[in-house]
């Protein structure tokens, strides 16, 4: 018997909940909240009900419908985003400093139901409801939240990205879940927002057992078929085979890779249950049953080979296990992590309010990279289709949450040309290659014809939704961008900008234009770090850039790759006194802070200050970013004097292509210069102190900055990393000095590798602390020391800390001789 015959959908479908994924808390302000569903059967209308805590009597509802707010995406897939709201100025409006819950109210044959009774949330045929699944020992009775706390010394914010199913070892996401466990009840100390800085799905880089369950759900949960076009009879887009249809059919630059592209997601509805899978273990098999094997997937393909290597050997010719065999089996071990930690991040997801902004491998590995790879992919039909299913997908599970009230996200009449209609369409109605096209329409970006920005000749996306969303609360603001589909790309071959002008302006300058000067900080949300780590950056991309000529293995996209944008970009951000900038992306993470001082166009100076915050990957670590953050670690020790390594940067004119990096001498406060042979200069790493020009006395820079990245500077039994190594490694060093000093050493390079730079998996804790005019601010990186599986929450602690001090009035000197 096969896997599909023993434990495929089929064989579960009428023990399934009505609830397959959600409930997840999404948008959420005093007057307003939303929660997203998915759901198998159209049980609206939907009503969401807000309460005190412990009351019977709701705060404000929903409002009762005579229409299903829910939208069919498939034919048992319905998903929808239900909001509650009050007018602003309402007296029912929520509070700081209070714990609040939700519940759900089902209609239709579900009509009485709430989230409590049997069937929601667990089994139909139980006894009990399953909302136990979303809440916590001790805690509300119901889904629960806090509004941010009225202090900003009490805001307590979370975020990660990059959480792919097959990936990293540990799934940080159990540290969330952990956290939001030992507060739960205490309204200023819980969890209050969660950022997914993107990649929350992998579409490349599909598990094949992976895709193989997919396809197993999408003939019962979707049951309308997608053709394809370019595709032939001849193509195999079976699990494990897809890497030639990538290359050659659909033209996507990750089709250089087959092991990256064998199992890459294509369908709509493939995009669509992957998010299914990922943040619900309802379509899951139970934890007790295997995942798909390799018979399963492969039937009749063998897992052994003859073996062709050297020597010869002596005799027979023995067979060894085929290479794809054992990634197959290691993918499975992988799958089984994620399984398990759906179950945590699901409650956490019910109960914290979560916001979400993609990057490129929730459509494809560097989506949008560059001009050649825009002009190849939009033009063709296939990579096209894929680029809109994966943006569809997206749009109804993500970036409808963060924009409730967005005209493309309406399901009522006065939205009939609405994108989520009309994907609603497709399944109610059945598809076409014109429904199709008219989708593509709202969701692919075009290439503009050719224009100039930041003095370079180019072409730029545009015509497609904005996904920038703006967030407004009482003494914090929050942008977050939209990098991928707003781009600038110059005919020069030069990397791109990863926000042209227009979209420099729309998503930040006008925003941060309409904003009170009491704001106590601005969020700025960005995929990618808008500053890179100094080694990555300023030692590995130029000389890989040197060497290599691909920009795909080089991965030339980062903000600073196109420098007179990104100092734009800092010119952008110099209009709020505070900013904190989360991101990911990278697969390693850390945290620098800098000061930008202005003085362009004749004005007095103007000094801002900003912090990045860097946190990645969820799920996603391996050799190569253990490697990249312990050497990023090592490469500030020589700085560990204090927990600061400082670069400078200068502009002599109001000019982006002059520009020089100062370093001060200690030994006398000189400053000194080492201009570009370039124009403009790339950012290097630090140089030595005694190399470079003086700089004439009396300088006057335009504008300039600093940037400094962060170190923990605590010794190992404070962060904690020795625990695991007590019995083995005793506290107690030698008593001889020259002992002690090798003793310790060997011990800090075994337990204690990232201060700087964390290569593991892990998630990212931001805590706040005004004092006078700073703002403090903490960026704790939660990962667990444990190597292999099983994990759990209480594994994951804090080991490093940085602390970064946000003050743009504490009189600093700006670099100037």
């Amino acid at each position: 018997m096969t896997w599909i015959t023993q434990h495929g959908l089929a064989t579960r479908i009428n023990d399934l909940p009505l609830v397959l994924a959600g409930p997840i808390l999404r948008r959420t302000e005093s007057h307003s909240v939303s929660v997203w569903v998915a759901l198998r059967d159209n049980a609206g209308p939907l009503r969401l009900h807000i309460y005190e805590l412990g009351s019977q009597i709701p705060r404000f509802s929903t409002p009762i419908l005579s229409q299903s707010n829910l939208v069919q995406l498939g034919a048992r897939l319905f998903v929808g985003l239900i909001t509650a709201k009050v007018p602003i100025s309402s007296l029912s409006r929520l509070t700081p400093g209070q714990t609040y819950e939700y519940d759900i109210e089902f209609g239709d044959l579900w009509a009485g139901s709430t989230l409590s009774s049997i069937g929601i949330l667990n089994n139909p045929n139980v006894s009990q409801g399953g909302i136990v699944n979303l809440i916590y020992a001790g805690g509300p009775s119901r889904p629960s939240f806090s509004l941010p706390p009225a202090s900003v010394n009490n805001l307590r914010v979370v975020h990660n990205s990059c959480r792919k199913a097959q990936g990293g070892a540990a799934d940080a996401s159990l540290a969330l879940d952990w956290m939001l466990m030992q507060s739960i009840t205490q309204p200023d100390n819980r969890l209050h927002q969660m950022y997914l800085t993107g990649d929350q799905i992998y579409a490349d880089d599909v598990a094949d057992a992976m895709l193989y369950m997919l396809r197993d759900a999408e003939a019962l949960i979707i049951g309308w078929n997608e053709s394809l076009p370019l595709i032939q009879s001849s193509d195999n887009l079976n699990p494990g085979h897809r890497a030639a249809v990538v290359k050659n059919r659909a033209e996507l630059s990750v089709g250089e890779e087959p092991e990256s592209a064998k199992s890459h997601l294509i369908r709509l509805s493939e995009f669509y249950l992957m998010y299914v899978f990922a943040w619900s273990p309802v379509l899951w098999v139970d934890q007790g049953t295997n995942l798909p094997e390799w018979n399963d997937v492969f039937p009749g393909v063998s897992t052994v080979e003859e073996y062709s290597g050297t020597p010869t050997p002596v005799g027979p010719t023995p067979s060894v296990e085929k290479k794809e065999h054992k990634v197959f089996t290691g993918e499975i071990e992988q799958l089984n992590v994620f399984r398990s930690a759906t179950y945590a991040l699901r409650r956490v997801m019910a109960n914290v309010p979560t916001y979400m902004m993609f990057d490129d491998h929730e459509l494809t590995d560097d989506v949008f990279l560059d001009l050649d790879w825009c002009r190849t992919v939009i033009n063709n039909a296939l990579g096209k289709r894929i680029l809109q299913n994966a943006l569809s997908a997206f749009a109804v599970m993500q970036a409808w949450g963060n924009d409730p009230e967005h005209p493309e996200f309406g399901i009522t009449q006065s939205t009939p040309d609405s994108l989520i209609l009309k994907l609603k369409d497709l399944s109610v109605s059945g598809p076409s290659a014109a429904k199709f096209d008219s989708i593509a329409a709202k969701v692919v970006p075009r290439l503009s014809s050719q224009v100039t920005m930041y003095n370079q000749p180019g072409f730029e996306l545009i015509d497609s939704i904005d996904f920038s969303v703006f967030l407004d609360f009482d003494y914090f603001k929050v942008i977050m961008v939209d990098s991928r589909s707003r781009r600038f790309f110059p005919t020069s071959k030069q990397a791109p900008a990863l926000l042209s002008i227009d979209a420099l302006n729309n998503q930040i300058i006008n925003r941060l234009n309409s904003i009170s000067p009491l704001t106590t900080f601005v969020f700025v949300i960005t995929p990618a770090p808008i500053i890179g780590h100094a080694m990555w950056e300023g030692t590995v991309q130029p000389f890989l850039g040197k060497h290599i000529f691909d920009s795909r293995i080089v991965d030339i996209e980062t903000w600073h790759d196109n420098t007179p944008a990104f100092e734009k970009v800092l010119e952008a951000l110099n209009k709020a006194k505070r900013t904190v900038i989360l991101s990911g992306d990278i697969h390693f993470s850390f945290s620098a802070e800098g000061k930008y001082w202005s003085r362009r166009h004749g004005q007095s100076t103007n000094v801002s200050s900003f912090a990045q915050l860097t946190c990645s990957a969820a799920k996603n670590s391996n050799t190569k970013t253990v490697l990249i953050s312990t050497l990023g670690s090592a490469n500030l020790e020589q700085f560990n004097s204090s927990h600061k390594a400082n670069t400078y940067t200068i502009g002599l004119e109001d000019n982006p292509t002059f520009r020089h990096k100062l370093i001060q001498a200690e030994k006398d406060g000189d400053w000194f210069f080492k201009p570009s042979k370039v124009m403009p200069p790339e950012i290097y790493e630090f140089q030595e102190q005694t190399q470079g020009i003086r700089v004439t006395p009396g300088l006057m820079p335009v504008w300039s900055y600093r940037i400094s990245f962060i170190n923990d500077n605590r010794n190992a039994d404070l962060r904690g990393v020795y625990t695991s190594a007590e019995q083995v490694d005793p506290y107690t060093p030698p008593s001889n000095p020259l002992l002690r000093d090798a003793y310790l050493h060997r011990r800090e390079g075994f337990f204690n590798p990232y201060s700087a730079a964390v290569g593991a998996d892990c998630v990212g804790e931001v805590t706040f602390s005004m004092n006078g005019t700073a703002l403090d601010v903490t960026h704790a990186l939660w990962y667990t020391m444990k190597g292999e599986p099983p994990y759990s929450s209480s594994e994951f602690r804090p080991f490093v800390v940085h602390n970064c001090t946000l003050d743009p009035f504490d009189n600093e000197q700006e670099p100037r001789p």
